[in-house]
């Protein structure tokens, strides 16, 4: 029996594709090998049946540094990226492993899959959602997407899509509004186990993408994990891209990708003193901040190939009642309007009668103290019935919230402390600017009707209970 000590200190997407290489070394000879690894990435071998501990100095080990040199082939030649180590492997070692399946090899083991996901934990319920990776590292500036183009998909689902946003502390990714914001809050391991638990991710070729393919589904899911890339030009599409994927990439469609990927490294220089800053390994043709093979996949596009899994039947958007669970991060059952005493004298904390008023030149004419006074007593307010999505958005998040609920009530001509904090309350429910969102009319023809203030408040909480089932 061989003992092989396989080694490979690459980003945990390589990692990915070397559990692969080592599943169907097993697979084809079994009984034959005692496999080790030597990896920066343990969480990824976590549960795998493959891996024997090995050490060096054992009698008839073999260390073998892996690399998958296939990929100067993969401009001419139909291999993908699972192909890669184990035609190393072959050519070191005389072997003829063959791939069998067309993912990585991550096992989740029966006591993970029965914990509660991290998205679980914040909204108390098992909510369907979907990972988005915004970012990237900044040796590889060219797979980033515009911010604004990702925040469009996502205010374009909102309602019936929850987004989780992912993202290591340290990389490059600028926050979401509207989403649960995990960034910098999973460790490896911890990001597996939200894969397993999502129903979909998005974000650019990169660790989720191979995360989404590798990790087995949930029960009651499509065999695959719906994933929509953001690929642009830079891997031709036969080395990165799975069968069940949306690979949107742009190969063939520009000059400088018109015969495979260009495996350019950044859009611009950083002045790091990374070699990556080289001319040779810079785009050669930037629109603005972005590749134009990145500019070219318009957020439209992103949206039509989320909206295939659901029109195709694959999955399903949020239901009425999820979806509304999320948007206040609390059940409806929860969300008693007129009974949360909305700035009464009733109220926890700091209390004002309930005519004192916030006016529309709200942030200049209300003097710091009674800013802050009405703030600490929304954020009071709010975390009591809207817990999760005051942890999610931090002081930081719910102030900005608390500043823009002033301003938009004020626009309708609610001034009173008592109708702003429902106000600000219908935001956390029906979304930040419910009042323009087109799919609330309902809600904007309230707002624009002429009459009192209080009573259009009145007649504006009695429809959001009708359409949150609590009429």
């Amino acid at each position: 029996m061989r003992k092989l000590i396989l080694s490979n200190y690459q980003s945990p997407g390589d990692i990915v594709m070397l559990t692969a290489a080592v599943r169907d070394l097993h697979r084809k000879y079994p009984g034959d090998f005692l496999t080790d690894v030597r990896t920066p990435c343990a969480d990824l071998w976590e549960n795998n049946p493959h891996i024997t501990a090995l050490e060096p100095d054992e009698e008839g080990v073999e260390s073998i540094d892996c690399q998958y040199p296939l990929i100067d082939r993969s401009n001419h030649e139909p291999w993908h990226f699972l192909h890669g180590f184990i035609d190393f492997l072959n050519r070191r070692l005389d072997l003829q492993i063959a791939l069998t399946d067309y993912r990585g090899d991550i096992h989740i083991s029966a006591s993970e899959k029965s914990w509660m996901s991290q998205v679980r934990e914040i909204t108390g319920d098992p909510i369907p959602f979907w990972i988005v990776s915004a970012g990237g590292k900044f040796d590889y500036t060219i797979k980033w997407w515009e911010i604004a183009r990702y925040q469009k998909v996502v205010d374009y689902f909102r309602g019936r899509i929850l987004f989780v946003q992912i993202g290591e502390q340290g990389h490059y990714h600028p926050p979401l509004r509207g989403v649960i914001d995990l960034r910098g809050k999973t460790d490896l391991r911890q990001l597996i186990r939200l894969v397993y638990h999502a129903q979909g991710v998005l974000g650019p070729v990169s660790l989720p993408m191979h995360l989404a393919a590798a990790i087995e589904t949930r029960a009651g899911m499509p065999q695959n994990r719906p994933c929509v890339v953001i690929a642009g030009g830079r891997e031709p599409p036969n080395w990165e891209a799975y069968p069940h994927h949306q690979f949107i990439h742009t190969v063939g469609a520009l000059r400088c990708c018109d015969n495979g990927g260009c495996w350019k490294s950044r859009t611009i220089p950083l002045g790091d003193g990374d070699p990556k800053d080289d001319p040779g390994n810079l785009c050669v043709d930037v629109v603005g901040s972005l590749p134009r093979c990145m500019d070219m996949v318009t957020a439209d596009e992103v949206i039509r190939r989320i909206e295939l899994y659901f029109i195709g039947g694959a999955v399903d958007y949020l239901t009425a009642e999820p979806s509304a669970a999320w948007d206040g991060v609390a059940r409806p059952a929860a969300i008693a309007f007129g009974q949360t005493l909305c700035y009464s004298s009733k109220g926890r904390g700091t209390s004002r009668g309930p005519m004192s008023t916030v006016r529309p030149q709200q942030l200049a004419v209300f003097s710091q103290v009674e800013l802050r006074e009405f703030e600490e007593w929304m954020l009071v307010h709010l975390r009591e019935f809207f817990p999760a999505q005051c942890a999610a958005a931090g002081d930081r998040g719910v102030r900005e919230m608390v500043r823009h609920g002033i301003e938009r009530a004020g626009v309708y001509g609610i001034q009173s402390r008592r109708d702003v904090c429902k106000y600000i309350d219908l935001m956390t429910v029906f979304g930040r600017d419910f009042d323009t969102d087109k799919r609330l009319r309902w809600a904007r023809e309230i707002l624009k009707r002429r009459g009192k203030p209080e009573e259009k408040m009145e007649s504006l909480l009695r429809a959001a209970k009708l359409r949150l089932g609590n009429g």
